[in-house]
C-alpha cells in the first residue's frame, strides 16, 4: 500500500498511479479519474408491414377515417385527434377526403377560386399544392403502417390506440414526421 503524502489516503500501487496529486496541505480525496464509456453502436432494423385489403381492423379504420364510401363524417377531424392541424375540405365516396393543413391556426378558408382549382386537381388525380393532402385508401394504408411501426400491431389495430396515437400516425403518413402536438 502507498499513502498519499498530502491527503493520507492509502492506495494499492495500481490505484495510486491513477491518483491525481493533491495540492499540498489538503485533506480532500480527489475524485477518481473519469472513464468515458465507449460510444454506442447504432443498429438499424427494417420493419415491413403488410395490410390486407379485407382485414376487419383496416375496414374499421377506413370507416373511422370516413373512407368506407358510406360514412362521410370522420372522427379524425375532431379537435382532440387531427382537427387542430388538419381540416377535411371535400369528401368523395370514391376518393376519400381532400384535406388542408391549417397548422393549428385559426381556420381561414382559401379563396373560392383557389379551392376550386385545388379540388379540380384532386379530382383529376394531379399533384396537390403544399399543405393539401388526399386522405384516401393509399394514405390510410400509410397511416396504419406508421401506427403499427410506432405503437405495435395490437395497440394500433385492435382499437386500443388513443386519439394521440392516431394523430401521430396521420402526421407521419401525410407530413413525413410528427410536426404538431
Amino acid at each position: 500500500m502507498i499513502t498519499c503524502p498530502y491527503c493520507s489516503v492509502r492506495f494499492t500501487e495500481a490505484r495510486y498511479e491513477t491518483h491525481v496529486p493533491c495540492p499540498e496541505g489538503t485533506t480532500d480525496v480527489p475524485p477518481p479519474p473519469k472513464v468515458e464509456p465507449a460510444p454506442a453502436k447504432a443498429s438499424t432494423v427494417a420493419v415491413t408491414v403488410t395490410v390486407l385489403a379485407n382485414d376487419p381492423d383496416l375496414l374499421g379504420f377506413l370507416m373511422y377515417l370516413g373512407l368506407d364510401g358510406e360514412n362521410r363524417y370522420s372522427d379524425v377531424f375532431y379537435t382532440h385527434t387531427c382537427g387542430y392541424w388538419l381540416r377535411g375540405m371535400e369528401w368523395d365516396a370514391k376518393r376519400g377526403w381532400l384535406c388542408r393543413e391549417t397548422g393549428g391556426e385559426l381556420v381561414v378558408e382559401p379563396p373560392t377560386y383557389e379551392a376550386d382549382r385545388i379540388k379540380a386537381a384532386w379530382l383529376a388525380g394531379e399533384a396537390l399544392p403544399k399543405g393539401w393532402f388526399a386522405l384516401d385508401r393509399a394514405a390510410a394504408y400509410r397511416v396504419v403502417e406508421a401506427g403499427i411501426k410506432r405503437n405495435g400491431w395490437p395497440a394500433f389495430a385492435d382499437g386500443t390506440a388513443d386519439a394521440n396515437d392516431y394523430d401521430c400516425a396521420v402526421q407521419i403518413a401525410l407530413l413525413g414526421e410528427i410536426v404538431y402536438g
